[in-house]
């Protein structure tokens, strides 16, 4: 019996953070990405228009490589910051916009949320090709 219950604590406090990381990779995720980007019904009608909303990049066969490289890409390497591991910009290359600064956990955190989201469906039942 006592087994039993430790199980089901470990089930609820994984539960629980598995939660709370959700909700922590959903606030990141409007917090910095928010403004260019719709995170979903939190910021419908946000973001920039010609800009994929997270559901649409959810729904492509690569989208966890894309977020875990998001910042090597256009335009987001002229914007963003991840500590530890992109360079700091220069003053003779400053960014465009107020930067978006974020460490390695938070990106976890915001494709652990993006992972749990529920893809668009653009492709009409149909299978993409991949690239």
């Amino acid at each position: 019996m006592r087994i039993a219950t430790c199980q089901i604590v470990f089930l609820f406090l994984s539960t629980a953070a598995a939660a709370a990381e959700t909700l922590d990779g959903e606030r990141l995720a409007l917090a910095h990405c928010g403004r260019c980007h719709v995170i979903g019904d939190v910021n419908k009608f946000g973001g920039i228009g010609s800009t994929p909303s997270f559901p649409v990049l959810r729904a492509y066969p690569d989208w966890k490589a894309r977020f875990e490289a998001f910042y090597t890409e256009p335009p987001h390497i002229a914007v963003t910051q991840i500590e530890g591991v992109t360079e700091p910009f220069t003053a003779s290359l400053p960014p465009p916009i107020h930067p978006v600064v974020l460490t390695e956990a938070e990106v976890e955190a915001i494709m652990g949320f993006v992972a749990q989201m529920e893809p668009k469906d653009i492709w009409g039942g149909a299978r993409p090709h991949r690239r």
